[in-house]
């Protein structure tokens, strides 16, 4: 087990901190972190897709995912905004609402895949058995 969940969460709560405060940052410095670790983001999730199609499953694109989809949404909510306007506290809430969403669907997942009796043996199972319903 690695932590490269971490790092994408790390790394995407940097991104909502530049988002949060970029009306009173220097928008060069700004501009700068954006593209460094949005750049990484894009980059990593491209190859994350690449080796999954390729058949190698030893890395977990869900660690990189759930860990990137956290450190967006906490970090929404949890960093400090030095100039905090109207939009941006109804942003706060939407992401504090969206990550219980996220939570509730992950705990679903966990129950679905700990049932052995199912045949759901990971997240890829829940989303084809989603699929083969609505077929």
């Amino acid at each position: 087990v690695g932590a490269s969940g971490g790092d994408f969460c790390l790394v995407t709560t940097v991104l909502a901190g530049v988002v949060l405060n970029c009306d009173s940052m220097n928008i060069v410095g700004a501009l700068i972190r954006v593209l460094l670790f949005g750049g990484y983001i894009v980059a990593e999730g491209y190859m994350s897709i690449q080796r999954y199609n390729d058949g190698d499953h030893q890395i977990s694109w869900a660690a990189h995912l759930g860990g990137a989809v956290t450190g967006l949404l906490i970090g929404t909510v949890v960093l400090r905004n030095m100039d905090i306007k109207k939009c941006e506290n109804v942003c706060r809430i939407l992401s504090l609402l969206l990550f219980i969403g996220y939570l509730g669907v992950l705990t679903a997942m966990w129950f679905l895949i700990v049932d052995k009796e199912n045949g759901i043996d990971d997240g890829m199972d829940v989303i084809k058995s989603i699929v083969d319903m609505e077929d």
